[in-house]
């Protein structure tokens, strides 16, 4: 397109199409980016919100405006800026520590077109109130108050050492650190080769256990946690320089029988390759019991509290997480790091949080109404025959077995099986196959299963190739109540979109042009998952480290992966009739999610993410 065609007044008139709407984000970017160029000062966001809420107010009672309102409500808007902050995301989850983030210029303005979208939507709403009213203002007063907290957070950390009274001019309260304590896992005995561990033999914490590999047996005669050798004599006590120790009898094939003395960071050398070794123990809680004194208490009595990952102390408008401690000490840390925060706008965030979640849980509900799921697009189940019954009989007891195992796996980990990489795709080759048949039994259909079935086979064969090292350890951040919800909704959103992405390939590949409407149906229920996933993952944050979002890699990657399958509902809304390119932007975003949920890990940034729980 000319530049000459830009500036006809066929090509500005109204209304506005998606044309138009790129050239407009193209100009506010450019606008943005030479705003942060120039270090224009972000002081006046807050001032400029509030003019524009009073002026979108303002807009209806003069005719003048109609047009802006009437284009900030099509279709073509809420695409395009869906589309604009889907690429804004995108940069940033290539670029750690990118400038484009939530308070750089060329995000401001993005948003404010969004904030005015969803301003004028709202207010179109008539009793009684639509599902889409409640998701609209949910999602406005996250993104407004969320960008407000962003810019008006209060964080302090502070320095907390035994008997020393800290008062920081920014708290209202002074705190004193009565006792920091790290309670551990116990060490672990495993087998390695070189820097990779082969092999976790177990624990050392159970005297006369015995463990085997490849014809050697290891038998635990005595075990302490903590011991350090001096004069030739070994003293348990408790010290900075004390370590686990173990003493063990070896045995192999030949019934040569050795007795050696572990310690981590010394390995005994076994065949080839392969060590004998002991990990150094994981913490497993680390506590700072806190004396915290208000400046109401006429007679400064302290008041006790013990802080921890996900247990922070509440202060009037302030809240203290446990941040940190010398790792090079462990528990005989000299000192304890805090975080103090303070965020104003936290409540009406939680009422955003809180609207989308009960819209979420209706849109999972109201799933097929919402993608008018036709009778006749059901496809009718073919004659059963004595083979399809043995299949189904075999997709039966696969998925029981696979849940079977998970719930065996639970059991003797004492822990759910939801920590690393490996043990999602467990998850994920139970409910597959699970769903599918489920939708097969809705639809009156066969196929959805096999394919299903098919696709869990493929994980399996990747657990199997690269197998899981299980242990009984839980890092402190996932001791927490958030932690299975999030990860289960996730792991259902997950298959849901990939049964969905299934129906997307079978349409392009046969050209059944109606499977488009079953997989807008998955997609519904998949994205209502999704953002109970993402809530629930926010909620967590901020319980645990004093922040609900932090654009971490692996957070923003799930922020792209869930702005474009809301793009894919706003797109199957207004443009029904294009049913390939729905299929096409399908097979797109399960691709990203395929990247948000594990190939991340193999990216560069994944060093900067703490949520890559690879091992």
């Amino acid at each position: 397109m000319s530049l000459k065609n830009l500036s006809t007044k066929n090509f500005w008139s109204t209304p506005w199409g998606l044309k138009q709407n790129f050239f407009i984000i193209l100009g506010l970017w450019i606008v943005g980016g030479a705003l942060e160029f120039v270090g224009a000062t972000h002081s006046v966001h807050l001032p400029l919100i509030c003019i524009l809420f009073l002026f979108w107010t303002f807009c209806f009672k003069i005719p003048f405006f109609y047009p802006l309102i009437e284009w900030s409500r099509g279709k073509n808007f809420s695409i395009t800026i869906l589309a604009s902050l889907g690429l804004l995301t995108l940069f940033a989850a290539f670029t750690p520590n990118s400038v484009v983030t939530i308070k750089s210029w060329p995000w401001f303005l993005t948003l404010i077109l969004a904030l005015q979208s969803h301003f004028f939507i709202i207010t179109k709403a008539r009793w009684p109130l639509r599902l889409s009213f409640f998701l609209h203002f949910g999602a406005l007063l996250v993104m407004l108050f969320g960008y407000l907290a962003a810019n008006s957070l209060t964080r302090t950390t502070i320095e907390l050492r035994p008997k020393e009274k800290v008062s920081p001019k920014e708290l209202p309260f002074a705190l004193e650190l009565k006792k920091f304590d790290i309670e551990y896992f116990p060490a672990e005995l495993v087998i390695a080769r070189g820097e990779k561990i082969e092999k976790k033999l177990g624990t050392i914490d159970k005297i006369t256990s015995t463990f085997t590999w490849n014809n050697h047996s290891f038998t635990i005669n005595d075990s302490t946690p903590f011991a350090i050798e001096f004069a030739g004599n070994i003293h348990r006590i408790d010290h900075p320089s004390a370590t686990p120790m173990v003493w063990l009898s070896i045995s192999n094939k030949q019934k040569l029988q050795q007795k050696i003395t572990l310690i981590p960071g010394a390995a005994h050398a076994l065949e080839s390759d392969y060590i004998l070794a002991l990990n150094s123990p994981k913490p497993k809680k680390y506590t700072s019991l806190l004396n915290y004194y208000l400046p109401t208490d006429a007679k400064k009595t302290p008041h006790e509290y013990f802080l921890s990952v996900n247990h922070p102390l509440k202060i009037g408008q302030w809240t203290i997480y446990q941040h940190s401690y010398d790792s090079s000490m462990g528990k005989w840390s000299a000192y304890s790091m805090v975080e103090a925060v303070y965020d104003p706008w936290l409540p009406f965030v939680y009422l955003g949080f809180i609207i989308i979640l009960l819209s979420s849980c209706l849109l999972l509900w109201k799933g097929d109404r919402l993608a008018v799921i036709n009778k006749n697009t059901i496809t009718a189940r073919t004659t059963t025959t004595l083979a399809s019954r043995l299949l189904l009989a075999l997709k039966i007891v696969f998925t029981v077995a696979a849940g079977i195992y998970l719930a065996s796996l639970w059991i003797k980990l004492a822990r759910p099986p939801m920590k690393t990489l490996g043990e999602t795709r467990l998850w994920y080759i139970f409910l597959l196959p699970a769903i599918g048949l489920l939708v097969d039994y809705r639809l009156k259909s066969s196929w959805v299963s096999s394919y299903s079935l098919f696709l869990s086979l493929l994980f399996l064969g990747i657990c199997y190739l690269h197998p899981e090292q299980f242990d009984q350890t839980l890092a402190p951040a996932l001791q927490s109540p958030w932690f299975i919800p999030h990860v289960i909704v996730y792991m259902l959103a997950y298959a849901l979109l990939a049964v969905a992405t299934l129906f997307a390939i079978r349409g392009l590949a046969k050209k059944e042009e109606h499977l488009i409407v079953h997989a807008t149906a998955l997609v519904h229920a998949g994205f209502a998952l999704l953002t109970m996933g993402l809530l629930f993952g926010a909620l967590w944050a901020k319980t645990a480290w004093g922040h609900y979002w932090s654009w971490d890699p692996k957070e923003t990657w799930a922020l792209l992966t869930w702005m474009l399958y809301l793009l894919f509902i706003h797109f199957r809304l207004f443009e029904r009739t294009k049913i390939i390119e729905a299929q096409l932007l399908l097979l797109l975003n399960f691709i990203i999610l395929l990247l948000c949920w594990f190939g991340i890990n193999y990216l560069p940034i994944a060093a900067n993410s703490v949520h890559t729980y690879t091992s």
